[in-house]
């Protein structure tokens, strides 16, 4: 049953009464000061006001725990406590950076509350903590570790352990042995940490099997410096070599308080994550998130729409998808009856309004865009299906500049440049694209992103991307496409295309696979696309009229 705090009409009614009792205090001091003496008016405004306050306050209050007896009901020293634990001021500015719970290893700890739901059966905050502390005594003694476990409840021991030793955490973009090695060779005497083994690798692995059960463990949590660069994320390489970026733990902490406090996700909330948690979007919301503000994470990473219903059914709600566009589409088009979901979540790649719409309408729910990178973390939100225009998280703060955009913020420790093209309004942003995804074609501009978001947009295109030829410069003579559409063949699709973009940009080739070779975080490696296209050509695309 929904809060009746929660409840529109009931907060309207608490919001006018009280309005009704200021609004009253208001016109009685008017009405002293017209024809009263200053000394009337000046006891009234100072002293009885706050006495007539106080005697509304208090039967108000008694009706309200009458009235809302199944309500969890806070006090002053309440309100005090949850600053401390989101680590913000009343003015939404970060508590003094170096106290506080912000330096905890779980700010969002509480006892008997879950962290990790794994196979249906949930894993209390206290007992995580204990496994932690085991896990720290045991591991061996090394200054960094790359965190490649793929089960989530695995991830966040190895983080934490790493935490509580003074290691740093090397977070590499996939499983790859090459991606693997290259950020080895950056960091020699790195630790490879995994759940599963890693084909091809050369280097040393320290498996983590399945940890002992601890007992509860709600003493004094252990204490990690708001300074201290706890971990490295790094770029998903998708343009090239993955580049590492440094991150703080106070402002990795301070950052998912601000995107729990953005989407609602509380303490009863569990996230379930079709992305891996090494990636900076997977990263912020299915462990730190959790970590910051109490919420608990599904363990696994479903891939296919049944996994993922499984997944659903097996936690509690209120309940949260984080995913791609690439896995909604795929969930919200299978034959599934899907279980209660608050909301979705979706990043790694542009969603068009009609795809966001359209898993509302399929999943029964409603889905929200996070736009980010791996430099900054997440920095704004939108509603996809409601319109383009994305809003700011709080704090942050975005200048042009004739470079392209600066971003700032309180979980930033120095301006971060955007790659991307904005175009600010009143209230936020629409994203215009990539600067290097700019193109010109026959004197005609246009974006990958937006070419992209139209591609996808046909009916019967599973998913699609076009790409621009290894040219110098803005100007390019023709583009290729990629795409995955069983259902259709190629006059067909380039019969819609022309329907909604200008001719010069049809693309030649026009490539049909079965399956885009996105990585781990759903991002196209540049380089296995273009091998893709230099294997292939539009003549050997699909026949038209291909069954469906």
């Amino acid at each position: 049953m929904r809060s009746r705090v929660h409840d529109p009409l009931y907060l309207l009614a608490i919001l006018g009464f009280w309005t009704w009792i200021f609004v009253s205090l208001a016109f009685g001091a008017l009405l002293l000061a017209l024809f009263a003496n200053a000394f009337w008016w000046s006891a009234v405004t100072n002293l009885i006001d706050y006495a007539i306050i106080a005697l509304v306050f208090v039967p108000e209050y008694a009706v309200r725990r009458r009235v809302l007896t199944e309500e969890e009901h806070s006090g002053f020293f309440d309100y005090v406590r949850g600053l401390l634990r989101s680590g913000l001021q009343p003015n939404g500015r970060p508590a003094m950076k170096t106290l506080g719970a912000m330096q905890s290893i779980m700010p969002g700890f509480r006892p008997g509350g879950i962290l990790v739901w794994r196979n249906g059966e949930p894993l209390t905050h206290g007992r995580f903590i204990g496994q932690v502390l085991a896990l720290a005594q045991s591991m061996p003694e090394v200054r960094c570790a790359i965190n490649l476990c793929e089960d989530r409840h695995l991830f966040l021991l190895a983080l934490c352990a790493c935490l509580v030793r003074g290691s740093r955490c090397l977070l590499p973009p996939d499983r790859l042995a090459n991606t693997i090695e290259q950020v080895a060779a950056g960091n020699p005497g790195a630790l490879c940490i995994s759940d599963t083994p890693v084909p091809d690798l050369s280097l040393p692995l320290w498996t983590l099997g399945e940890p002992d059960a601890a007992e509860e463990d709600i003493g004094t949590l252990p204490e990690i410096p708001y300074e201290r660069e706890c971990l490295v994320a790094f770029t998903s390489g998708s343009t090239g070599r993955p580049q590492p970026h440094p991150k703080r733990w106070g402002d990795l902490m301070l950052g998912a308080v601000l995107a729990a406090r953005r989407f609602g996700i509380r303490a009863e909330t569990t996230l379930i994550a079709t992305v891996h948690a090494q990636h900076m979007y997977g990263l912020e919301l299915s462990i730190m998130v959790p970590l910051a503000v109490g919420a608990a994470t599904e363990s696994s990473r479903p891939f296919f729409p049944a996994d993922v219903r499984r997944a659903l059914g097996q936690v509690p709600a209120p309940r949260v998808l984080v995913t791609t566009p690439v896995h909604l589409t795929a969930c919200a088009g299978s034959a599934i009856d899907w279980p209660a979901i608050d909301f979705a979540i979706s990043a790694t790649a542009p969603l068009s309004a009609e795809q966001a719409r359209f898993a509302e309408g399929r999943m029964g729910t409603r889905v929200f865009e996070i736009y980010g990178c791996t430099e900054a973390g997440s920095l704004a939100s939108r509603r996809t299906g409601d319109g383009p225009v994305w809003r700011w998280y709080d704090t942050v703060k975005a200048t042009p500049t004739d470079s392209g955009t600066l971003v700032e913020g309180d979980f930033l420790p120095a301006p971060v440049p955007l790659a991307d093209i904005l175009e600010f309004e009143e209230g936020g942003f629409r994203l215009l694209g990539r600067s290097r995804e700019m193109l010109k074609v026959a004197g005609k501009r246009a974006s990958l992103a937006d070419l992209n978001l139209k591609l996808t947009g046909i009916p019967g295109v599973v998913d699609g991307v076009f790409v621009a030829p290894e040219e110098e410069g803005l100007e390019v003579r023709r583009l290729a496409a990629i795409v995955v559409a069983p259902c259709l063949g190629r006059e067909s699709l380039l019969q819609e295309l022309r329907r909604v973009i200008d001719p010069v940009f049809l693309p030649r080739p026009l490539v049909f696979v079965d399956s885009l070779p996105r990585n781990e975080a759903g991002k196209l490696p540049r380089r296995r696309l273009l091998q893709l296209i230099g294997r292939q050509s539009d003549t050997e695309s699909g026949p038209d009229g291909a069954p469906c």
